[in-house]
């Protein structure tokens, strides 16, 4: 940088750009010049030539990181788009303002350059199923999570935004014995409690010839559940004045922003920093959530202050859990049970809900489907008003295909990042540096046609045929993901999936009502799958009640 008696330049590539009035860089006697220019005359050149200077060197800054990105940055070697490599923008775009569409102009990248692309400037997308145990499950080493892409929960301390992998590690194992299978047997009861109130709403609706929205009255069984388990409390998820509003309602709709939340986190970290009383306040119809939001924090708060240790048996919930001895205290704080509590009920709550609703829907669109599962039903629920168990339930071959395509079609639709925070991650020629996020998305898996023939059919034959040639067709069911990270909800989830679907489809007679294979079609990327027109709706009315 060389500087004359007006201006400062910078020497870039032998050209000289003015950048700065050699007054405001340089030592200046201010008695001087105050005495040929007065101090307003003096400020506004200083600010006139700082301004010049700023848009001059905003565009150079521009260029020398395009450069920078498109052939020296370490992934300049991945294939892809220059215009994704260079800015975020390409990506703001598709997800934000077109809404959750950026997913297929991913899959436009893989059709043009292949199995592996840059589809930002710091993440790299890989599309082959045969990959995604290595990057999920890697025999050696291990994965962390990309610091950036668990902002958009908001919950620094849950398990899904724990970014280091042994501190993930100790926090699973905290809740894997309150998620076992041995556990969720255990609260079958609290299970089909909930289911029992379900149906009844079914009887109702039968009764007084009404449309059932599905979904949302899955919605309070699933969320009736795990509320009841992990909280301990009873929220009135199935009264009538609750379905399809209230808390589930606003967990729906708080994923119609997540893109703009990824791409500002500050937002949700600044609502979060605002009393529950003034946000209730400001937003009347999100004061469910608020008031879910004081209860979990005052069940934590009670819990923490509890003197008497509780035994593992006495361990109840999921507060107890958290607060056990052999949880390290820093670690047993009120943000850390507030996080995983709020992140259990989003998490337990649509996603089953949803694959329930997608399982009915194929079911009643194919009567001989329809009829298969009622025939094998029968084999373990001799009456329709029989509640069979879990165990007996899995058992079920044609069930188990029918649960399996409704997970296939349903699961997550955003990407799931991870990062080798010290390891290449080499994927054929192809050379990823330590620190880069890499992702795959379920939705490619689920649906290759080299892996399920004719993917968009609902066809649950396939994992019965490919059981008889010993196929290992489940390793590509991703929807719970894999390796240490996987879904920790899983063994209650399939015991929801098994005993609603088997009670629902032995017990009434249902008839799908303007609902099409539009209205749950995968459109836009919203965390969870959406339609063209928001979340996936299946409306039905029930036509009988079955006897026999």
């Amino acid at each position: 940088m060389i500087c004359n008696i007006d201006w400062c330049y910078l020497r870039l590539w032998n050209t000289l750009i003015p950048i700065f009035p050699l007054p405001f860089l340089q030592p200046a006697n201010v008695p001087e010049i105050m005495g040929v220019i007065s101090v307003v005359t003096f400020l506004a050149s200083v600010k006139e030539h700082f301004i010049i200077s700023i848009l001059l060197l905003f565009p150079i800054v521009l260029i020398l990181r395009t450069i920078y990105r498109l052939y020296i940055d370490p992934l300049h070697h991945i294939p892809g788009p220059k215009l994704a490599a260079i800015s975020h923008l390409y990506e703001f775009y598709h997800d934000v303002i077109r809404g959750g569409l950026f997913i297929w102009e991913i899959e436009k990248m893989h059709q043009e350059y292949g199995p592996i692309v840059r589809i930002n400037p710091r993440e790299v997308h890989i599309k082959d199923p045969y990959f995604y145990d290595e990057l999920y499950a890697p025999a050696h080493g291990w994965r962390d999570k990309d610091a950036k892409s668990v902002e958009i929960f908001s919950s620094p301390t849950a398990l899904v935004s724990t970014v280091d992998h042994h501190t993930h590690r100790m926090r699973r194992k905290l809740l894997t014995s309150f998620f076992s299978r041995r556990s969720i047997e255990r609260i079958e009861p609290v299970i089909h409690e909930s289911l029992s109130k379900f149906l009844d709403s079914l009887i109702t609706a039968y009764e007084e010839d009404s449309v059932v929205e599905l979904i949302d009255r899955l919605q309070a069984l699933t969320g009736h559940v795990i509320t009841q388990y992990a909280y301990g409390e009873n929220y009135g998820l199935h009264e009538p004045q609750n379905i399809g509003k209230g808390i589930v309602k606003v967990v729906q709709e708080g994923t119609e922003q997540i893109h703009l939340h990824r791409f500002f986190p500050i937002i949700q970290r600044f609502l979060r920093l605002i009393p529950s009383f003034f946000m209730t306040q400001l937003f009347p119809a999100r004061a469910a959530m608020y008031d879910l939001l004081h209860g979990v924090r005052k069940k934590s708060i009670e819990v923490l202050q509890q003197k008497d240790v509780c035994t593992p048996t006495e361990r109840t919930t999921m507060f107890h859990a958290l607060t056990a001895p052999e949880v390290p205290p820093e670690e047993r704080n009120l943000q850390r049970l507030e996080d995983e509590g709020l992140v259990l009920f989003a998490a337990g709550t649509e996603t089953t809900a949803t694959t329930l609703g997608v399982a009915i829907f194929h079911i009643l669109n194919d009567p001989a489907v329809l009829t298969k599962l009622r025939k094998e039903l029968e084999q373990v629920m001799p009456t329709p008003d029989h509640l069979a168990t879990w165990r007996e339930l899995e058992k079920l071959p044609y069930l188990n295909g029918v649960i399996h395509e409704a997970l296939r079609f349903s699961g997550l639709a955003m990407r799931q990042q991870r990062v080798s925070p010290t390891e290449v991650i080499k994927y054929k020629d192809y050379a990823i540096p330590p620190g880069t996020p890499v992702s795959m998305l379920q939705y490619f898996l689920h649906t290759d046609p080299a892996l399920f023939s004719d993917p968009e059919k609902f066809y649950p034959e396939r994992w019965m045929l490919a059981a008889e040639r010993n196929e290992s067709l489940s390793r590509f069911l991703v929807t719970f993901g894999k390796g240490t990270r996987s879904c920790i909800g899983m063994n209650l989830a399939y015991a929801e999936l098994h005993t609603a679907l088997a009670a629902i489809v032995r017990r009434f007679d249902l008839e799908l009502y303007q609902t099409t294979a539009e209205d749950i079609r995968f459109v836009r990327d919203k965390l969870l799958p959406r339609a063209k027109n928001g979340p996936w709706r299946v409306r039905v009315k029930v036509v009988g009640i079955r006897k026999d």
